[in-house]
C-alpha cells in the first residue's frame, strides 16, 4: 500500500481504483466531560458547561474519496472565520454555547479550499459531500462547495442537537438521506447489515445510521478489497473510546450510542473494519496502514 504525506493531509492509495485523503481541519479542544463522562446522568450536560479545564489538542478530519463512480467528500471541517466575534450572527445562545464547550485552531492553510488546492481538485470534482451530522466542525465548510451536492441526515435536519444553523451558507439546500432497511452492504447478506439499513452512495460505499452522538447522526463505510473503511465522524472521540465502551458526556443519547457501538464491533467480527473518527489522532495513521478493529 502506498502513501504519500502532504501538509496536513496523507493520501493512502487503498487500491488500484480508490484513494482517500485524510485531510485536518485545524484542531479542536473540548471539555474533559464532553469527550467522557460516567457520572450521574442528569449531571451530564451542566458537567460540561460547568468544567473550567480543556482537553489537548484534538485533529479536525476530513475525508476526500476518490472512487470510480465518483469524488466524494466526509464531511467538510471548519474555517478561519469561526474565530471572529459575531460568526453565529444573530444565534447568541449557539455562540455562548459554542464558545464554552469548544475551543479552535483553525489555520487558513487547513481549511478545505486549501486544502483542495495543494491537491489540485476544483471543487467542482466533488460530486458529493456527505455530512456525518450538523455540528460546525464538520459543516463549516461547505461554503468552499457552492457546486457540490450535499447530503444531511434527514433525522438531523429534523431534530437538530446543538446545530447552529446560522453558520451554514445562505444557498444550502441539502439532500435529505434516508437510510433503507432492504439495502446491502457490500458482499454482506442482508441480515449480516447490524446497522439494520442503509444508503448506496456508489459501489461499495454507502452511508449507515449511526445515531448516539445526536440523534440522526450517520458514517460512511467503504468496502473494498476485502476491508470496510468506516469514516465514524463523532461515533466515538478514538477508537480505544469504541474499545472501552466509555461514553462521550456530549452524546443526546448514551443509549444510542452503546448500540452503535455494538454495531461496529459486530461489522468488525464479519469484516475487517479499519475505524475512522474525526477527532482521533491516530485516525490517519489507521488509514495509512489498513489496521483494523480488533474485537
Amino acid at each position: 500500500m502506498h502513501h504519500t504525506p502532504l501538509q496536513n493531509c496523507i493520501t493512502v492509495q487503498i487500491s488500484e481504483r480508490v484513494r482517500v485523503h485524510a485531510l485536518r481541519s485545524g484542531w479542536v479542544q473540548v471539555r474533559p466531560p464532553h469527550r467522557e463522562y460516567s457520572g450521574i446522568e442528569a449531571l451530564r450536560f451542566p458537567s460540561i458547561l460547568l468544567n473550567g479545564e480543556w482537553t489537548e489538542k484534538l485533529p479536525v478530519w476530513m475525508w476526500l474519496i476518490e472512487h470510480p463512480d465518483g469524488t466524494f467528500l466526509v464531511d467538510t471541517g471548519e474555517n478561519t472565520r469561526v474565530h471572529e466575534p459575531e460568526y453565529f450572527g444573530e444565534a447568541k445562545g449557539d455562540a455562548w454555547v459554542n464558545r464554552k464547550i469548544l475551543q479552535f485552531d483553525i489555520p487558513q492553510e487547513e481549511e478545505l479550499s486549501s486544502h483542495l488546492e495543494r491537491l489540485n481538485i476544483p471543487e467542482s470534482r466533488i460530486d458529493a459531500a456527505i455530512l456525518t451530522h450538523g455540528h460546525l466542525d464538520h459543516t463549516d465548510g461547505l461554503r468552499f462547495l457552492p457546486t457540490s451536492e450535499i447530503l444531511f441526515p434527514k433525522i438531523e435536519w429534523e431534530k437538530p442537537f446543538g446545530v447552529a444553523k446560522t453558520t451554514f451558507p445562505s444557498w444550502l439546500k441539502p439532500r435529505f438521506i434516508t437510510h433503507d432497511t432492504g439495502t446491502t452492504l457490500g458482499d454482506l447478506s442482508l441480515s449480516d447489515n447490524p446497522f439494520g439499513a442503509a444508503h448506496k452512495i456508489a459501489s461499495g460505499l454507502y452511508i449507515v445510521p449511526t445515531p448516539g452522538h445526536t440523534l440522526g447522526h450517520q458514517s460512511v463505510v467503504l468496502f473494498e478489497n476485502g476491508i470496510c473503511y468506516c469514516f465514524a465522524g463523532d461515533v466515538s472521540f478514538t477508537e480505544r473510546q469504541l474499545l472501552a465502551n466509555t461514553l462521550a458526556g456530549i452524546a443526546i443519547s448514551p443509549e444510542a450510542s452503546r448500540e452503535t457501538y455494538g454495531h461496529f464491533k459486530t461489522l468488525a467480527a464479519r469484516i475487517p473494519l479499519v475505524y475512522l473518527p474525526s477527532h482521533d489522532p491516530e485516525s490517519s495513521e489507521r488509514l495509512q496502514r489498513a489496521q483494523t478493529l480488533v474485537v
